[in-house]
């Protein structure tokens, strides 16, 4: 395994937008790799010639960079070190929400001109309601997201072009049991739990990040006076992954759990989380009436391992399991994704990007007619001319049946049918 992730995609879309008078934003949940992307860029500059003199790189939970945790400071070390205005000159400055009024700093460089800016941040809020009232139409945002299958293999030292499929599987398993956050590939873990080795200092890794993103990103940002129930409720989402929910719901089952709490604080402790980037709630919308349904959405999370290391693995949530990661996929590649409904059926997901839009249906197996019935049917109930697809894990792909595709999951991830 090689210390560090080539995360290509994330380095080349970046480069494409070096130069460019717009702020290149990185969000995503805290320990993703944002951090570790913003070294790759620094030395990927570095090789096509950037001068080290003209790369300033300021991680801001490193206790050496305290001294700029106030605007007055940050802007004196950037403009100390950038003396005049130029745009070959880059600022990278990491988890940007450690200083209060960073947004004036950033805005007063962009106005001038005075450097090309990338700054990486843990928190949506951040960036969909502030930096976009100071900065409207002067950002960009990329979001970045854990280890892709692809990249997990990477990390393995597997090529996956060469690997057996039954060996790929056993790769994907594991992905699928321990999650992609990077800083894992510095543990050994296993696939079996009963096999004694690092995979227990890989859960305490995972619930250690699970602990600081609640209390950082959640609890201390929304001042929470009640982190018991946070936890619950956090137990709640990553226990029904892929379900229909609602406010009301979960106020019905704290109330089977002894525990009260009104439809407002629920719907803002699920928009926390949601900010955290620690989950993804998505919208039903009718598909032939082309209108958002109103109250029941789904919840899905950011990744995989966390809910391992909170509530243990559990194989029978399978299908769950496949639809959360087949929806971050779609996410990483820059879908907007909504569950559909069409008449009493329901899409997994629809995904548009630009004009171009896909309907998938997931399962585990297509083990059974019925099962095929179930799947292939609701697909043929559009009426539309839109890419359509069931992905499973069966590794022999079933007949089109009325133009309808089937992908092996690991197969589709990995770019084959995407």
């Amino acid at each position: 395994m090689s210390d560090t992730i080539e995360r290509n995609q994330y380095i080349e879309t970046l480069l494409s937008w070096m130069g460019k008078p717009v702020i290149k934003v990185l969000c995503g949940m805290r320990r993703v790799g944002k951090s570790t992307l913003l070294m790759l860029l620094k030395d990927t500059l570095g090789k096509m010639g950037t001068r080290p003199g003209d790369i300033l790189h300021i991680n801001l939970e490193l206790m050496e960079n305290a001294r700029y945790a106030t605007p007055d400071e940050l802007h004196r070390k950037i403009k100390d070190t950038f003396p005049a205005a130029n745009m070959k000159q880059v600022l990278l400055i990491d988890e940007v929400q450690e200083i209060a009024g960073w947004e004036r700093v950033i805005n007063s460089l962009h106005s001038e001109s005075w450097c090309d800016i990338i700054i990486t941040g843990s928190n949506a809020k951040l960036f969909s309601g502030e930096l976009a009232t100071l900065l409207s139409g002067r950002y960009v945002q990329l979001p970045v997201y854990g280890l892709s299958f692809a990249e997990f293999l990477s990390f393995r030292g597997i090529q996956h072009k060469d690997r057996p499929a039954t060996l790929q599987e056993e790769e994907f398993y594991l992905w699928l049991r321990w999650g992609g956050l990077p800083g894992l590939h510095h543990i050994k873990f296993a696939a079996n739990e009963e096999t004694v080795d690092e995979s227990t200092l890989g859960l305490e890794y995972l619930r250690s990040i699970l602990d600081t993103i609640l209390l950082k990103d959640v609890v201390l940002r929304n001042t929470i006076r009640e982190p018991a129930f946070l936890m619950l409720l956090v137990r709640f989402a990553f226990d029904n992954i892929g379900k229909l929910f609602s406010a009301k719901s979960i106020s019905d089952w704290l109330k089977a759990q002894k525990q009260s709490a009104s439809i407002e604080t629920i719907q803002n402790y699920i928009r926390f989380l949601e900010d955290a980037q620690l989950v993804f709630p998505l919208k039903r919308a009718d598909i032939q009436g082309k209108r958002v349904l109103a109250y029941q959405e789904k919840l899905f999370i950011a990744d995989l391992g966390l809910r391992h290391a909170l509530l243990g693995y559990r194989a029978e949530d399978i299908a769950s399991l496949l639809e959360n990661v087949v929806l971050i996929e779609l996410l990483r590649r820059a879908y907007t994704v909504q569950v559909g409904q069409t008449g009493n059926k329901e899409i997994d997901f629809v995904a548009q990007k630009r004009d171009e839009k896909i309907y998938i249906q997931v399962c585990y197996l297509l083990a059974s007619p019925e099962t095929i019935e179930r799947e292939f049917s609701a697909l043929e109930a559009i009426k539309d001319n839109y890419t359509k697809m069931v992905l499973s894990m069966d590794r022999s792909p079933s007949a089109a049946r009325n133009g309808i595709q089937h992908h092996y999951v690991p197969a589709w991830l990995l770019g084959s049918g995407s």
